[in-house]
């Protein structure tokens, strides 16, 4: 845009003497501000300058809305294939394949019957930390995970989706899948809540378990974004031994799974959940579910006595 002389009439003293200005790059030579010249030319330029000003303001602005939007889609992407890579690497397929299957609503169901002290329908804070703890117990595995009080308020605030100072069964069955896959990977709550956002709509991975890498959409990156209550702005309850694993860099094949004890433990258990609840199909059924949970842990509890009794004996012959 070129200047005309009544722009150093409006600037004043200060710019330097000489040729009247016809360019901005004059005007900044001639001693003149950036700031001084924008002014100027917003109030002496003519309306279709103005226009054609205003519409290239929002286009650059428009512009920068649309990469900072592509960027945080690749972000969280990003995120989400870490998490992919780490269920990979540390949760067995049989639990992976448990987590889609029928059979797991049917076992969160029995747990949260079982947990439901006062029979009201739904679980208040007080009963949610038993219940978390029933979780794993039923899955063998975070002897080391420590369901504090404040993991339960949190898991509470977190999970409570409907603002009811409780959790309904819907509710609990999506923190009872984050709670057990994030305490497998030993990766952060909220992280393995994103992935779960991705996983839900990409369908099964490779051999029947979670996808490695589940797409992230624009929308389910607002919807990550928004702000709302919940779990997708808030991170889910911090529980002790859950937090900190490294995870595979950017372009890095999973790792191939070494089982663990606590792996091999977490897919015997998937396996007799498998087995308990596979033909339930979360009718009413699920009241007598809660009784089969009972059978199932009180086999755990006795598994577990006689092999320490196995223990003392060799101990004590040798």
């Amino acid at each position: 845009q070129r200047l005309t002389s009544k722009f150093l009439i409006a600037m004043g003293a200060g710019a330097s003497a000489g040729p009247v200005p016809t360019t901005k790059e004059e005007a900044i030579a001639a001693g003149y501000t950036q700031e001084q010249i924008d002014d100027w030319v917003s109030k002496n330029a003519t309306p279709e300058e103005a226009e054609a000003g205003a519409l290239k303001i929002q286009a650059a602005a428009a512009k920068r809305k649309e990469r900072a939007e592509a960027k945080a889609v690749m972000d969280a992407q990003r995120g989400v294939n870490k998490i992919g890579e780490a269920i990979a690497a540390s949760v067995p397929l049989a639990v992976q394949k448990l987590i889609a299957h029928t059979a797991f609503p049917a076992m969160c169901s029995a747990i949260f019957v079982d947990s439901d002290a006062d029979k009201s329908g739904t679980l208040e804070v007080n009963e949610l930390g038993p219940a978390m703890t029933t979780v794993l117990k039923t899955m063998s595995i975070g002897e080391d995970v420590a369901i504090t009080q404040e993991a339960a308020e949190q898991a509470m605030t977190d999970f409570d989706m409907d603002l009811s100072q409780s959790l309904d069964k819907d509710e609990f069955m999506e923190l009872a899948r984050v709670l057990i896959l994030a305490t497998l990977t030993k990766e952060r709550p909220h992280d393995v809540y994103k992935y779960l956002l991705a996983a839900n709509t990409s369908g099964m991975g490779k051999d029947g378990g979670l996808p490695t890498k589940p797409l992230v959409s624009g929308a389910a990156e607002a919807k990550l974004g928004s702000g709302a209550s919940g779990p997708a702005a808030a991170a889910p309850p911090p529980v002790e031994g859950a937090a900190g694993a490294p995870a595979a860099e950017e372009g890095e094949a999973p790792m191939a799974q070494v089982p663990t004890k606590e792996s091999a433990a977490a897919e015997e258990a998937a396996a007799a959940v498998m087995e308990t609840f596979g033909d339930i199909d979360g009718s009413p059924e699920q009241q007598k579910s809660a009784t089969l949970l009972q059978s199932i842990q009180r086999k755990k509890e006795a598994k577990k006595i006689v092999e320490a009794k196995k223990a003392e004996k060799a101990a004590a012959s040798s």
